[in-house]
């Protein structure tokens, strides 16, 4: 890392830690701390930060007013998304619809600032039984909808982004059953425990990992999970275990250690290598891990595993190609009631790449064939967390 993203990290662990922000060190470049701060999803904590240093520290007057407007930004979105989160439990509870609120949209509140914690989007997670009459309840409130695959859509309520997935449509298997594992807040709205959505919160960085790359904010909210409920005990981890992610949640939990002085009070049996390897690919990934690679690099990571280059590149076509069955029953519903069609939807895959979406497909398949030695690495690096 270059010292800006080092800088970078500081500011975050500071504003996490409730502590002053240090001063930059010389050859800080405010406007790369910037671009980095937005790929991130973090510009108003770091604009917070930045407005904190004491006179003589400031950035340079292009960068402070930029971040400036990051921070006012931030204010008037958690107005929206505050708007937002009370339409939702008012319509959803006279509907008696059940519906959880997971990750930011909640995990805001455990920050310093919780204004400042911003997101793409608002996620819902509700009873599969539930999603047309839902879909439908939005649509006369007059939003816009769209189709996420067979359990997941999307709502649009001005600036503001819902994202509602059904029980089925989750991160792992773990969570197949969500409502079993919450506890009732009030009529409809549901809760995860603070040690289930620590584990929802690494299984959906694993999956954003395993796709292209998992950004900082991920790892922040783990944190202010630890901060506010206590390090993670031994049942935990068993929990991780089920969930098949034991090393890749040891691995971020000793990064936000290492990074944040996150309270985990465990030492863990794990390389510096790991863990900084992890880190190096957290502050390239950007959000979601599109500022590091495109999808024809994730293709390749699925696609490595030891094989040589060209071997990997056809293993990524036959990834590309048949999707692995979880992914199947996600995108296509039928499968999941009749898993025996499993061919069919591979097949019907193959005619929608070939006909409806040939110049995405075609972009894909040049990005496999263009990939090279740093998507293998990156494969390698999956492997070691033993995510795939």
């Amino acid at each position: 890392m270059d010292i800006s993203e080092k800088y970078f990290i500081k500011l975050i662990s500071a504003h996490l830690n409730g502590a002053e922000p240090p001063s930059a060190p010389d050859g800080v470049d405010f406007d790369a701390l910037y671009a980095l701060s937005t790929e991130h999803g973090v510009a108003s904590i770091i604009g917070s930060e930045v407005s904190s240093l004491k006179n003589g520290a400031l950035p340079q007057a292009k960068a402070a007013s930029a971040f400036k407007q990051q921070v006012g930004y931030a204010v008037i979105d958690a107005a929206e998304r505050e708007r937002l989160m009370s339409f939702v439990r008012e319509k959803f509870s006279a509907a008696g619809i059940d519906f959880i609120f997971v990750k930011g949209a909640v995990l805001r509140e455990l920050y310093p600032a919780p204004e400042l914690r911003t997101g793409s989007d608002t996620d819902i997670v509700i009873r599969n039984a539930s999603l047309s009459d839902c879909k439908a309840r939005f649509e006369r409130e007059g939003l816009q909808t769209k189709d996420d695959g067979s359990s997941a859509f999307s709502a649009y309520m001005g600036n503001q982004h819902i994202e509602i997935h059904g029980e089925l449509d989750c991160d792992n298997d773990y969570f197949k059953n969500i409502f079993a594992l919450c506890t009732c807040e009030n009529g409809s709205e549901y809760a995860l425990p603070p040690e289930e959505h620590l584990l929802y919160v690494l299984c959906h960085a694993a999956k954003h990992f395993k796709n292209c790359g998992a950004g900082i904010k991920m790892f922040m909210d783990a944190d202010v999970l630890i901060r506010a409920f206590g390090a993670p005990k031994s049942s935990f981890y068993d929990k991780c275990k089920a969930a098949g992610i034991f090393t890749f949640a040891k691995t971020s939990l000793a990064l936000c250690a290492k990074w944040f002085c996150t309270p985990v009070d465990a030492e863990f049996d794990l390389s510096r290598k790991l863990i900084d390897s992890l880190g190096e690919e957290v502050i390239r990934s950007g959000s979601f891990g599109f500022s590091a690679r495109s999808m024809g690099g994730h293709y390749i990571a699925m696609g490595a595993g030891g094989s040589s280059k060209a071997g990997a590149k056809l293993k990524a076509l036959r990834h590309m190609i048949f999707l692995p069955a979880r992914e199947l029953k996600l995108r296509y519903g039928w499968v999941e009631r009749r898993p025996y069609l499993i061919g069919a939807a591979w097949l019907v895959r193959l005619f929608k790449a070939v006909f409806l979406h040939f110049n995405k497909s075609r972009r894909t398949i040049d990005e496999i064939a263009k990939s090279g030695a740093e998507d293998i690495q990156y494969g390698e690096l999956l492997r070691e967390l033993e995510i795939i």
